[in-house]
């Protein structure tokens, strides 16, 4: 099963109520929340109503399980077992992603696997070195190499770090 994009971090936030995004598969991605917070208003009783306050919208963070997250809005769920769960407000990411505008994607180019490649070449090591410093495969490192196989940022980062013993740098011309 592919590993479902997860975000990173927010960008830009900017009225009403939207949020500019860049995910773990590279997608730079447009949240508008306009419709949700405008429903939660009219049924009263939902946390998102909240977020008509700009100064409480504009609070959104990242949360360690790499989602939206509210550190200053509380909301309770009930199980179907019963028990009740108080926590953060925060965001589904698969339904964030699913319900976002795509505004650009980085995707992986026989360049960023010639620049892994390079990199490792100079370094000395092996496809299989990489992959056993950086808990993957030689299989993968190959993929990646050849521009056969995307590749997540933190992955990338990954390989670079443990896997070369290298910083990665981005640079943006």
């Amino acid at each position: 099963m592919k590993k479902l994009p997860r975000i990173l971090i927010i960008t830009n936030i900017e009225q009403p109520y939207t949020l500019f995004t860049l995910w773990t598969n590279g997608d730079e991605r447009k949240i508008d929340l306009s419709q949700e917070i405008a429903s939660a208003i009219l049924n009263g009783d939902n946390p998102l109503a909240h977020l008509k306050e700009w100064e409480v919208f504009r609070q959104a963070s990242v949360s360690a399980d790499n989602t939206i997250i509210w550190n200053n809005l509380k909301q309770t769920i009930t199980l179907p077992s019963g028990k009740v769960i108080e926590g953060a407000l925060d965001l589904d990411p698969d339904v964030l992603y699913k319900d976002s505008d795509l505004i650009n994607s980085l995707s992986t180019s026989p360049k960023i696997g010639q620049l892994l490649k390079t990199a490792r070449e100079e370094a000395g090591l092996s496809q299989g070195e990489v992959a056993r410093n950086s808990g993957t495969t030689r299989n993968y490192i190959s993929k990646i190499e050849t521009g056969k196989s995307d590749i997540q940022l933190n992955t990338l980062y990954r390989l670079i770090k443990l896997g070369i013993g290298k910083e990665l740098k981005l640079s943006i011309h």
